[in-house]
């Protein structure tokens, strides 16, 4: 892990990551070529449209993979919290994947957008209400949320035996893997 290069803004380390000036910082999704060994390389076919493909292998990739780490099949009960780019990508995996979809937002105004999307229920946190009717209702919650927030309101949803993943970086989430949790 000490030669490892990180996409956005890390120091080009070994000369490989094809940033101008040489040596300069990594420029992430916003370089126009990069170096990967093959074998971590995906064809993107020429029949497959290049604006959706960004939004598959980014957003897609991150909540497709907890959602079968996980095991979400049809019947599980899937709470997707936060209706952003990563979050509607959840709704449409976890509904494709034909779990039971509810999506979690702080803004009403979001249920529209999110039943849009393929979600079957609709959350809106800011309502004590219904998170208290919510609570246990779910075998996983995939929480999106960008910013610091309060986690732990989440966990409540929770069934037992069920599990909160953090895709959001969150202090909590942060301090979990420094303790080695």
């Amino acid at each position: 892990c000490m030669k490892q290069v990180s996409t956005y803004n890390d120091n080009d380390k070994n000369g490989r990551a094809g940033t101008w000036p040489p040596k300069g910082k990594t420029l992430g999704g916003y370089t126009n070529y990069h170096v990967v060994t093959e074998h971590f390389a995906i064809i993107i076919p020429k029949s497959y449209p290049l604006d959706k493909a960004g939004p598959v292998m980014c957003s897609g990739v991150t909540l497709f993979d907890p959602l079968v780490r996980y095991g979400a099949m049809e019947g599980t009960r899937v709470a997707i919290v936060g209706i952003g780019g990563l979050g509607q990508m959840g709704v449409k995996l976890a509904k494709a994947m034909k779990c039971e979809v509810t999506a979690v937002s702080r803004a009403p105004s979001k249920e529209e957008f999110a039943r849009s999307c393929g979600a079957d229920k609709f959350i809106a946190s800011s309502s004590k209400a219904a998170m208290q009717a919510a609570k246990g209702s779910f075998d996983l919650v995939l929480n999106t949320i960008p910013v610091e927030h309060d986690y732990t309101v989440y966990s409540r949803l929770l069934a037992k035996g069920g599990k909160q993943i953090m895709l959001g970086l969150n202090s909590g989430l942060v301090a979990g893997v420094f303790r080695g949790a």
